[in-house]
């Protein structure tokens, strides 16, 4: 993973990343549990004790580079609840169970 992300601040936000990772769904969440609050960047601003701006811009990037997505919640009828931060599978799960939408939302990334 080093040799894609460009900066030691993006690689080492990705793997910090991992403590949140729930892997029934691939959403970052406090313990990292589906029972878990989802986490957006604020909340894991003051958990990683990374500042807001540092962090929403390694955010940024790892989405550019597919190591991080967006998954909206509700319908474009009743209009949107809010975003969740969903990492990729092909890089943070294993096993035979993994998630089909965390898997749709990656399936034309590099890591796959």
């Amino acid at each position: 993973m080093r040799k894609y992300l460009n900066n030691s601040g993006e690689f080492c936000t990705a793997m910090s990343l991992a403590d949140f990772v729930c892997y029934d769904d691939a959403i970052l969440r406090t313990g990292g549990h589906k029972n878990g609050k989802k986490l957006g960047i604020e909340d894991l601003s003051e958990l990683m004790d990374i500042p807001y701006g540092t962090l929403k811009r390694n955010i940024m990037n790892l989405n550019r580079k597919g190591v991080i997505n967006y998954s909206r919640e509700g319908s474009k009828k009743d209009g949107y609840v809010g975003e969740t931060i969903v990492v990729n599978p092909y890089i943070y799960l294993r096993g035979k169970h993994i998630n089909s939408t965390a898997l749709g939302l990656f399936e034309r990334s590099n890591w796959n």
